[in-house]
């Protein structure tokens, strides 16, 4: 019995009967799909939620017959369609590989650039083999241009992050402020990063056209980005050392531990060395500051600093000085800052960052 469509049934009932045919019948009933019904039927299909989704999507692909209907369907084609169609040895070795052209001609800038980043070597190679092609050769044009654009916004961004570091101030900076810094950092590099990717390959499938001046375009740009991706550098870790503006905004920030040695013969903090000593940076000298940190809860009112010496000694009076100094390093500890790379490691550069911080540590005791 012919598949034919039920007068009372909406597009979507049809479509969804119509992709549940087996490939064969597929075929031949691609050609007689109007455009709406065309579209609609490769969408569902994209969405991966039927089995066999590949082979339905080439099955319909292989009953078109004209030009105009392979653009139509490829306006729908997601990324992971087209890579499996580039994979597709019936189109790729057959008198089919007519259609790729249409196909990249229907297809959006958005999904040709993905494949850039996705596709396999086989499937790159495919491409590369059309390159002498128009279509594939304007998609290779707009993508330079974006690439471009995004290269001049980079520079931008680059340039700004390296004038708010050199403007930062450490005594005020919180933690929530450093972090959001680096994250905007970490997100230019990774933009940059990909950008790159993207451009290398893009420039291998250039090579292939006849277009000398996409060559030079790509080959100006990629020397342009690869300046704005030293320049932003990487966070350290096990494939990258630390470098570019994620290193110079950790030695911006670790110079508040270093001694002046104009007026004192202190050397720099070690990374080993207790917290409470590197708290004098942040002029926390006076256990009232301690207290006013919430380092000394024990202690309810600011008279209670102090013993009275009317009642106390000189030596008890010491004494007990020196167990709230105690009480202060305890405390520290048990917030995990015990010494000078745990502060590092918490971005505590500064007073309002270590009141910040003590302030969520405690909230999530609580």
């Amino acid at each position: 019995m012919a598949f034919e469509k039920v007068q009372s049934e909406c597009l979507e009932e049809y479509i969804q009967r119509l992709i549940q045919l087996e490939s064969e019948e597929l075929t031949a009933q691609a050609s007689q799909l109007n455009s709406q019904e065309l579209v609609h039927a490769i969408a569902l299909l994209g969405e991966r939620r039927i089995p066999n989704w590949q082979e339905k999507t080439q099955a319909i692909i292989k009953g078109l017959r004209t030009r105009q209907a392979i653009e139509q369907a490829s306006q729908a084609l997601n990324i992971a369609q087209v890579l499996d169609l580039l994979s597709h040895r019936e189109i790729l070795e057959t008198k089919e590989i007519w259609k790729l052209s249409p196909l990249f001609v229907g297809m959006r800038p958005s999904v040709f650039r993905e494949i850039l980043s996705q596709a396999n070597p086989e499937q790159l190679q495919t491409l590369k083999q059309e390159g002498i092609t128009e279509p594939l050769q304007h998609h290779i044009t707009i993508l330079t241009e974006d690439i471009l654009d995004e290269i001049d916004e980079l520079f931008r961004q680059s340039f700004y992050l390296e004038m708010e570091l050199n403007a930062l101030d450490t005594k005020t900076t919180s933690p929530v402020e450093t972090r959001q810094f680096l994250e905007r950092i970490e997100h230019a590099s990774q933009k940059a990063e990909s950008t790159l990717a993207t451009l290398n390959t893009l420039l291998e499938a250039t090579w292939n056209t006849s277009r000398i001046d996409l060559i030079e375009k790509l080959t100006y740009a990629k020397t342009s980005l690869l300046k704005i991706v030293n320049q932003l550098g990487h966070a350290e870790d096990e494939q990258n050392a630390l470098s570019g503006i994620h290193a110079k905004l950790a030695h911006h920030f670790e110079r508040i531990f270093e001694q002046e040695a104009v007026s004192t013969s202190l050397e720099k903090f070690r990374d080993d060395t207790p917290a409470i000593e590197a708290l004098t940076h942040f002029s926390i000298w006076y256990l009232l500051d301690y207290w006013e940190l919430g380092l000394l809860p024990e202690i309810a009112t600011r008279a209670e600093l102090n013993l009275d010496p009317e009642f106390y000694s000189e030596k008890e009076c010491l004494a007990f000085r020196e167990y709230l100094f105690n009480q202060v390093t305890q405390n520290l500890e048990k917030y995990g800052l015990k010494t000078v790379q745990d502060l590092k490691k918490n971005k505590i550069f500064s007073k309002r960052a270590l009141y910040d911080y003590l302030k969520q540590q405690r909230s999530l005791m609580e």
